[in-house]
């Protein structure tokens, strides 16, 4: 932009002096067409006071068709000089040629108020330009915040320096906070509902560090699980300097004034990958600016970043782990205590025997120590700060009796081939967890995955995942069924979710803010007001109204559910055979246990 700002100064400075040239040559006493002389313009000489601006050159008699040669020529130089000044002159208002020319620059309304001529420009769609889309869940409320005017220009030229959202005036929003405040009340479309999400990209971790220094892309088998220390790629850490920018750039601002500006009351969600957990402890470490709903952060599943069994930063940790040296080091030390023998096992052993626990079958041959050391309890747990609930998927998540079915008489078989009666033999299944799981999610959809346990962990660990990375839209059908959730089950207006760049990026596009470029710094706040607009989604009123008789029917039976859907049994075999598929994965997982001891 400075070379075309330099080449608009020039044009501008030529052009006057063409025009210059032109008005003085037109008052000289001989005239183009002159039987005296044809005048021709020389450059002049400011060093010699005694040589005129414009002389003569010879003499001679022009004919008519001389003279029109140089009417049209004097014309032709008029025409070109006024295009080069109306170029210049239109060059020259935009703001980065009025930077290089050193003039004062004019900014737009939104650039006014974002103040920040780093994050600066507009991208305005007419409404009338907007593509009629099908119905979605879940809203933005536009107009209230800097990130709407960003364009991708500006955005990636300055990626590296910009400053974070918070760092902005007003904490990153263009309009004031009582104003984004009432908007949660005020002014709602049909669902008559609206929430206000600050989701936060966790602080600088250990992984981010390794990723400036590759010089390459890696494929998923080809990553290691060491960079400085052993291990320390798998479910990485927060490093120092990020731990310390969580203190200055998220605690500090909800204390020193964004707290304030949400009224100082949250619900808190985090992902369960550590360096998200992390960053949430370091936010409310001697915090007084924000009071957290029901004073505990809640674990969520769903919020975790793209999922890929291969790679060490995407896996976590099981619930719980004590390695089997620390079990016999406590229980020696228990014994010693009380005078007794050791007692083999004593104080309970969490998860599978062993020094570490690698998260996934994924890892196998990559290079490094690809396991840890604890599991989210023994690392997390002590702080009192985080709820950490396990639902399992639903089809482990069904108890089968075998007892007579609820049925009408005139509708029960009267008996099957041994004179039993059938109902005898009508398997029945009891909703006694999370409605769906992980890896589920993506084939169910928000429409079906709902209830309070989607909010929180949906299995032990990441043992049974598959060794293929999730796929965008897999992430999507998670976004959502978050959000479907939150409104279900979430009575607070302001929602924090400590999660990932992937997660932001991708529910900021699910919600039709079209920036796919924008790439959430570390410890980065993204505020945004959501609407439930589920009622808009044909169908969805008779799924939830169909699933809330379920629900209710389970609850008037004591909690039994068939779900044989119409007259046919066949939802019966598919929960079957997948119990068989997970009875499986389950001794498999307990058989190096089962090896150790």
């Amino acid at each position: 932009r400075g070379g075309v700002g330099a080449w608009v100064s020039w044009s501008v400075r030529a052009a006057a002096w063409n025009v210059l040239v032109l008005r003085v040559g037109d008052k000289l006493p001989f005239r183009a067409g002159s039987t005296r002389v044809d005048t021709v313009m020389r450059a002049f000489k400011p060093d010699d006071e005694d040589v005129p601006l414009l002389h003569a050159l010879g003499e001679g008699v022009a004919d008519d068709s001389r003279a029109t040669r140089t009417w049209v020529t004097r014309a032709t130089a008029c025409l070109v000089a006024g295009l080069l000044v109306a170029a210049g002159v239109v060059g020259a208002s935009s703001p980065s040629a009025r930077a290089s020319l050193g003039l004062e620059q004019v900014l737009t309304p939104a650039e006014r108020v974002v103040g920040d001529p780093v994050v600066t420009g507009v991208e305005l769609v007419p409404p009338e330009e907007k593509e009629e889309k099908e119905p979605k869940p879940f809203t933005a409320m536009e107009g209230m915040f800097a990130y709407e005017g960003w364009t991708q220009s500006l955005f990636e030229e300055t990626q590296d320096d910009r400053p974070l959202l918070q760092q902005l005036p007003k904490y990153g929003a263009s309009v004031d906070w009582s104003q984004i405040m009432a908007a949660l009340n005020s002014g709602i479309g049909k669902s008559g509902r609206r929430k206000l999400f600050l989701f936060i990209r966790h602080g600088k971790a250990t992984h981010n560090e390794w990723g400036k220094l590759q010089h390459h892309a890696h494929d998923g088998e080809d990553i290691p699980c060491d960079f400085k220390t052993p291990g320390d790629l798998v479910d990485p850490d927060l490093t120092d300097l990020g731990r310390s920018d969580t203190l200055k750039y998220v605690r500090d601002v909800f204390r020193d004034g964004l707290g304030a500006a949400i009224h100082k009351k949250a619900k808190v969600f985090s992902s369960p990958l550590a360096r998200c957990m992390e960053t949430t402890l370091r936010m409310l470490t001697n915090q007084t600016g924000l009071r957290v709903a029901r004073d505990k952060v809640t674990v969520s599943e769903l919020l975790r970043e793209r999922i890929d069994a291969r790679v060490p930063f995407e896996l976590r940790r099981p619930v719980s782990f004590v390695p089997a040296s620390v079990i016999a080091a406590e229980a020696a030390a228990e014994a010693a205590k009380n005078g007794a023998a050791a007692l083999s096992g004593q104080g309970g052993a969490r998860g599978p025997g062993g020094m570490c626990w690698e998260p996934s079958k994924g890892l196998t041959g990559h290079e490094g120590r690809c396991c840890v050391h604890d599991g989210l309890l023994e690392k997390f747990g002590d702080y009192g700060v985080f709820e950490i609930n396990v639902a399992t998927p639903s089809f482990l998540n069904v108890e089968v009796s075998v007892q007579d079915a609820d049925l009408d008489y005139e509708d029960r078989p009267k008996d099957d081939e041994t004179g039993e009666p059938i109902a005898h033999h009508v398997k029945q299944y009891k909703y006694v967890g999370a409605s769906c799981g992980l890896t589920e999610v993506a084939n169910r959809g928000w429409q079906e995955c709902s209830g309070p346990e989607m909010l929180g962990l949906l299995a032990e660990d990441d043992l049974a995942l598959g060794s293929k990375e999730e796929s965008e839209y897999a992430l999507v059908e998670r976004v959502r069924t978050w959000f479907s959730s939150v409104y279900d089950n979430v009575e607070e207006n302001v929602v924090i979710a400590v999660t990932h760049s992937d997660w932001i990026k991708l529910a900021l596009r699910e919600l039709d803010i079209e920036k796919p470029w924008v790439v959430p710094k570390n410890g980065e706040i993204f505020p945004i007001i959501i609407e439930d607009t589920r009622t808009s989604v044909p169908g969805w009123i008779e799924k939830r109204e169909a699933r809330e008789r379920r629900v209710k029917s389970a609850t008037d039976i004591g909690g039994v559910v068939d779900l044989t859907p119409g007259d046919g049994l066949g939802a019966h075999e598919n929960v079957m055979d997948l119990l068989k598929i997970s009875d499986e994965a389950a001794k498999q997982a307990a058989a190096p246990a089962a090896a150790a001891e």
